[in-house]
């Protein structure tokens, strides 16, 4: 959330607050935050919270966001993870909120465990991947799980969840 957090407290948008899986990348935005934009550690402590998105994020009303980015994490688990986050991102968007989500594709693949299959579907004489693979991958001496998305499956997701698919 740091980057993100910066550049939009650059320009001007002061309401915003971020969250992280990680507690090491809570300690680090809110540091880049004291560092970079010459926040309080009570400001920053305010601002950045630990969380995972697969559950309900208790310091977070309903509707709460008009704008949420989600930058390459909601693959960082596995399908039914991916599930309950994106009823998460719906529970804290408010009604006309916009939600920019940026993720991992079947054309990103790595070598890695598989954990889940994906799963197909014959449509109109064709099979399509109506769900992608998840992978645990060990990356920087750590192992990840990486849920792999179909183009249908994102696009299922966000129509499931309410949002309209724009770009």
């Amino acid at each position: 959330s740091g980057r993100n957090f910066i550049y939009l407290w650059q320009q001007g948008f002061t309401n915003i607050s971020g969250f992280d899986y990680s507690h090491g990348g809570v300690k680090k935005t809110r540091k880049n935050l004291q560092d970079i934009l010459q926040l309080s550690r009570e400001e920053t402590e305010k601002r950045i919270k630990q969380g995972d998105m697969r559950e309900k994020l208790e310091y977070y009303s309903d509707g709460e966001f008009g704008l949420i980015i989600c930058h390459r994490v909601l693959h960082e688990v596995t399908y039914d993870g991916t599930v309950k986050a994106f009823s998460q991102l719906s529970r804290l968007s408010a009604k006309d909120a916009e939600v920019f989500i940026t993720t991992t594709s079947l054309s990103q693949v790595q070598y890695g465990t598989l954990i889940e299959p994906s799963q197909y579907q014959k449509q109109n004489n064709r099979v399509i991947i109506t769900r992608g693979p998840t992978l645990e991958l060990n990356i920087r001496d750590g192992l990840f799980r990486w849920h792999f998305f179909s183009e249908e499956e994102l696009k299922r997701l966000i129509a499931e969840n309410g949002f309209e698919l724009v770009g």
